[in-house]
């Protein structure tokens, strides 16, 4: 293997004699060659075909003939007759070794050179290259391009080339779920060559199968087929996998490989092998193809790629969790594909098919339902897709697709440089960087006590605590004894300001994993603090400042009255239940005793009642834990009520009020933060019952009961400006970072001055004061950035922006508001990132944007993903491009008087609702469309139009509350308008009208939409 760490400019005895400069050979898929960083990129070599050093400063490279200055050289020559080896890394690096901002596509893609003066000097057209093969010109004949099986960089292509590389067989049939037989044609275009196929999974050679008539497959089989030419490069493999007759409610993962690679006794990596150490405990990399197909029957992806066995001592059970890896010497660095649809990543480095560790033969879920419960807090988890997996057209059960914790894992959720990382393991094991940081701390907190604030203050500066609190809290309440001090990873960035965060992973044990050993009463605080070794070093030495054992207590009562509330867990364990039921029959006939398989279901409902009881149970005994451990005098039943929902809510601690009414159990003694928080047009009039205050914000020490109550009022005879929070991005792609902003507009139609407003986040501590002197007039925007620089490399040309705020929104969802000059809110948004909350601008390049200023932005329905990367910050937000309106005609039958006319009874009886009637269960709809009176007296009823994709529910597009006039007209709420929405693809779509008092009704066929 050789290892590239200076630029290659060799020099040679001339051999060409044609254009001066240009583009000599390129290899897409490599393994062989390494950069300075032990990677194995693609490159692209240059060859200075003339006398002349030829200066490259301002020449460029490109993928992309809209954007032919991509790349910039440096200040850099090429001397006569020399080479230049340029990776083609994405690194985007301009001293030696050079790197590009790009790199080329698998599947080939255009190159292009230019010089200074911004002219095309050398093309190359998109060409498919085999993994660590090159395409290079002939060194005879310059003109001529040939593929090479030795890529030679920095030297002459003298090696044995090939014209063009055999065409690739075309299946008649694409692979995927059908439930009968199906008769396969395998085909070439030109006719030319001979197709070779196997059905073990194995590569196909001109010893397999050869193909002559067409191939009948009466059972699942994974059908792999290649052409051999004389002359010619062998074809690409083209595998596809035919499910047939299989009633599957879930994905299917198709691994297809050498058997080989997995059961011989030499090489495999699934078996004990004739080793002193079993295979499988080797961490050996083979070769395999892996597609995913939808439950729908849809391909996901379908890729040539690496795989290893992953895990513990789980390696040694039967059926062995995997880790599918993607590397440039497969074919592609990437899987090209949202493994999980609530995350907004479109491609990953690798995966886990994991077969739930040693919950496998259990529930099969223990782990995925535990990480569920915390996916939404400031902490690392891993996202799940359950699956069922074949291997070479076999059936290898059920698996939980899981992301993979690695660098490329934290790089993808943090947005930080993966070579400038430190990355720790158990006892201080280093997994990527060093150890230096973390021992340094280790060391403050053996000198100082944390009892002192001031110390604990700069510990914060170190570590995420609120990061920690929620790691800890989440395995103490799983009690899981396989973690502390075994299964633990931590890591920060190398940044002066980088705080170490805890990944929470293989939580396996929890949840009374081990039937024989009862943990529900299991005390973690003790088991953490008297295990030993550093890690308890740090909770015993925290948990001394006062400070962090109130947050740390407090955060444990929000769970305990959210996440780990019996219902909410009981909920979600009978969700997953529900998930993969209709697959666990066949996984224990396939990997488990006889016993099981005899017992099937019932055996697995017996282990989901384990789960249940310990949910039944287990919070009510960490309650007591907590009174124990922190000598506190008792419970604390807190009894909140608002006067009115619609006016305004509470805020305790992390939680906020949904309903009129809340309970929940605090401790005495450990004084709670109570806020009140106004709706616009409200205001807060004081508490009432145990706590009489006009203050919003109170730190309240609650007794044995507590029963308060918050008081909000209209603000009587203020008309409060129409400022709107309209667009906001709290998660920058990777690559592309302007930091966290918003944006503002003025849906009224008078100036406003917005001297000294201010604007919040949900920690009031958080506070950006608009300068004096900026206004905002009728249709104007106003961007609030955090980092005002960084947003202008992104928006050069955005004048209407101020910042900086001095504080970041979170990753998570928070609440943000907009206070005008006298404290009144004037807006706010707590915005999310699970449905109904679109999840593509959680780091996946869109922002969040409403789909009009006139919606109400409280509901996430009235928020949509832009439609183009970054967003449009102080411009019309791109969602409101591609709006439609829709011209419907409907007749109700109690008020139907003739074919033209239907009476306004409603309305002449004083009886119409101002506010649309649909915010009820029937209806699932949370609207705000309200009228402060009828536009007229022309008006029959409010309707709820919806759109839809197909029949069912599920397939609902957007939903609108409208005006019905007598004559049959739906109309927006001016009384005249076509009913418009926005941000519709156009396309062929089902109308819904529902009404209160009668049946829905829906169009007959699908209407096309524009």
């Amino acid at each position: 293997m050789y290892k590239f760490i200076i630029v290659l400019i060799l020099s040679i005895s001339s051999i060409f004699a044609q254009s001066s400069l240009f583009i000599n050979e390129i290899v897409s898929s490599n393994s062989v060659y390494l950069d300075e960083d032990n990677e194995t990129p693609d490159w692209i070599e240059l060859f200075n075909n003339s006398e002349n050093t030829i200066n490259l400063n301002n020449y460029s490279l490109s993928d992309d003939l809209n954007n032919p200055r991509k790349w910039i050289f440096p200040d850099i020559s090429i001397g006569p007759n020399e080479f230049l080896v340029i990776f083609a890394s994405g690194k985007d690096r301009y001293s030696s070794p050079l790197h590009t901002n790009f790199s080329i596509k698998s599947e080939g893609e255009i190159l292009i050179l230019s010089n200074s003066d911004e002219f095309l000097i050398d093309q190359v057209e998109p060409s498919e290259i085999i993994p660590d093969y090159s395409l290079g010109r002939n060194f005879i004949n310059t003109s001529e391009w040939l593929f090479f099986p030795t890529p030679t960089p920095g030297k002459v292509n003298n090696t044995a080339g090939y014209d063009a590389i055999s065409e690739s067989p075309n299946f008649s049939v694409n692979g995927g779920f059908y439930s009968n037989s199906v008769l396969l044609a395998l085909t070439l275009s030109s006719e030319l060559g001979a197709i070779y196929y196997t059905t073990d999974g194995s590569e196909p050679t001109t010893n397999s199968a050869l193909y002559t008539v067409p191939i009948a497959i009466n059972l699942t089989t994974v059908i792999k087929a290649k052409t051999f030419l004389d002359g010619f490069l062998p074809s690409k493999t083209i595998t596809n996998t035919f499910l047939i007759n299989e009633n599957i409610s879930l994905p299917v993962v198709s691994l297809s490989t050498d058997p080989d690679n997995f059961f011989d006794d030499e090489i495999g990596i699934y078996v004990e092998g004739t080793g002193e150490t079993p295979n499988y405990y080797q961490d050996w990399e083979r070769p395999l193809h892996v597609e995913l197909y939808e439950s729908n029957g849809d391909l996901g992806f379908s890729i040539d790629a690496g795989v290893t066995i992953h895990g513990g001592s789980t390696r040694e059970f039967s059926q062995k969790s995997l880790a599918i890896i993607a590397r440039g010497k497969y074919g592609s660095s990437t899987i090209p594909y949202q493994l999980f649809p609530e995350l907004p990543f479109n491609e990953y480095s690798s995966f886990l098919l994991r077969m739930s560790g040693d919950d496998n033969l259990r529930t099969q879920f223990r782990d995925c339902m535990m990480q569920s419960l915390v996916y939404n807090l400031n902490l690392e988890t891993q996202a799940y897709r359950p699956s069922v997996v074949f291997l070479n057209g076999e059936y290898w059960g059920v698996y939980n697709i899981r992301e993979r914790v690695n660098e490329d894992y934290i790089t993808q959720y943090h947005n930080v440089d993966p070579n400038n990382l430190d990355y720790l393991t158990l006892d201080n094991v280093v997994l990527e960087g060093d150890n230096l940081h973390y021992m340094a701390l280790y060391d403050y907190l053996q000198n100082n006590t944390l009892i002192s604030d001031a110390n604990y203050d700069y510990v914060t500066t170190q570590i995420d605590i609120e990061n920690y609190i929620n790691y800890m809290l989440a395995e103490m309440y799983f009690a899981n004894t396989d973690w502390y001090p075994g299964n633990m990873k931590f890591w920060r960035p190398k940044t002066i300001d980088g705080k170490w965060r805890w990944i929470l992973y293989d939580t396996d044990f929890g949840f009374n994993c081990i039937s024989s050993v009862d943990n529900v009463d299991k005390n973690m605080i003790n088991y953490v603090a008297n295990t030993g070794r550093f890690p308890s070093f740090l909770f015993n030495a925290l948990i001394l400042n006062e400070n962090f054992k109130k947050k740390f207590i407090n955060t444990f009562a929000d769970f305990a009255n959210s996440i780990f509330q019996t219902s909410i867990v009981l909920s979600k364990i009978e969700e997953i239940k529900t998930l993969k039921e209709s697959e666990m029959l066949r996984q224990f006939q396939r990997w488990g005793s006889s016993w099981m398989t005899a017992n099937g279901l019932a055996y697995w409902y017996e282990q989901i009642d384990i789960l249940k009881y310990f949910a039944n149970h287990r919070i009510d005994n960490m309650k007591q834990h907590f009174l124990s451990n922190f000598f506190l005098s008792g419970s604390a039943q807190i009894n909140l009520t608002l006067n009115n929902s619609d006016y305004g809510t509470i805020k305790i601690n992390t939680i906020y009020m949904k309903t009129n009414i809340w309970s929940g159990d605090y401790f005495q003694g450990v004084p709670i933060l109570l806020e009140a928080i106004a709706k616009p047009g409200y205001q807060f009039v004081g508490w009432e019952g145990d706590i009489v205050s006009t203050d919003m914000i109170i730190n309240y020490s609650p007794n044995a009961t507590n029963n308060i109550q918050a008081i909000f009022e209209p603000i009587a005879q203020i008309e409060l400006p129409h400022i709107v929070i309209n667009e906001i991005n709290f998660k920058s792609i990777k690559g592309a970072s302007t930091e966290d902003w918003i944006e503002i507009f003025n849906n009224g139609e008078i100036e406003v001055d917005l001297s000294n407003w201010i604007f919040k986040d949900d920690d009031d501590q958080h506070q950006f004061e608009i300068p004096v002197g900026i206004s905002l007039e009728p249709g104007s925007f106003l961007v609030l950035c955090d980092d005002l620089e960084k947003f202008h490399t992104i928006f050069p040309n955005t004048i209407n922006a101020i910042g900086n705020l001095g504080f970041g929104f979170s990753s998570d969802g928070e609440l943000l508001r907009l206070f005008n000059n006298n404290g009144t809110l004037i807006d706010f948004v707590f915005y999310g990132i699970d449905t109904p909350w679109p999840s593509s601008p959680d780091g996946g390049g869109p922002t969040l944007e409403l789909l009009h200023p006139d919606l109400d932005n409280e509901f996430a329905e009235n928020w949509s993903a832009s439609l183009t990367n970054y967003g449009t910050p102080g411009q019309e937000n791109s969602v409101l491009q591609n709006k439609i309106q829709i011209n419907v005609n409907i007749f109700l039958e109690g008020a139907y008087l003739n074919s033209n006319q239907m009476n306004n009874f409603a309305f002449l009886n004083s009886e119409f609702p101002l506010t649309q009637p649909f915010n009820i269960d029937q209806f699932n709809y949370q609207g705000s469309e309200s009228i402060s009176s009828l536009p007229n007296e022309d008006i029959t009823d409010w309707v709820l139009v919806e759109i839809r994709a197909d029949i069912e529910k599920e397939s609902m597009i957007r939903q609108k509350a409208a005006l019905l006039k007598s004559n049959g007209d739906i109309v927006d709420l001016d009384g005249q308008s076509n009913l418009a929405f926005y941000n519709i693809e156009n396309g062929e779509y089902y109308i819904l009208v529902h009404h209160r008092n009668h049946l829905t009704i829906m169009s007959a066929a699908k209407i096309e939409i524009q």
